[in-house]
């Protein structure tokens, strides 16, 4: 099953720890992880574009 993460670089509610854990408990061969460089928990508020863009790519490439 294809998986999307998307992290914000400035998350503080979900740490970069967490975020790899659960990477790592995922384990799965369809994964797409995106780390938006300029955002905190709310990537869609601070960088909506690539918000818009990382979701429509991932939906496109299904």
């Amino acid at each position: 099953m294809p998986i999307l993460i998307l992290w914000g670089e400035y998350d503080f509610a979900v740490s970069k720890s967490q975020r790899n854990e659960i990477i790592m408990e995922i384990n799965a061969s369809n994964l797409t992880n995106i780390i938006f460089p300029e955002s905190g928990h709310y990537m869609m508020f601070h960088q909506p574009d690539l918000f818009a863009t990382s979701i429509l790519d991932f939906i496109n490439n299904l």
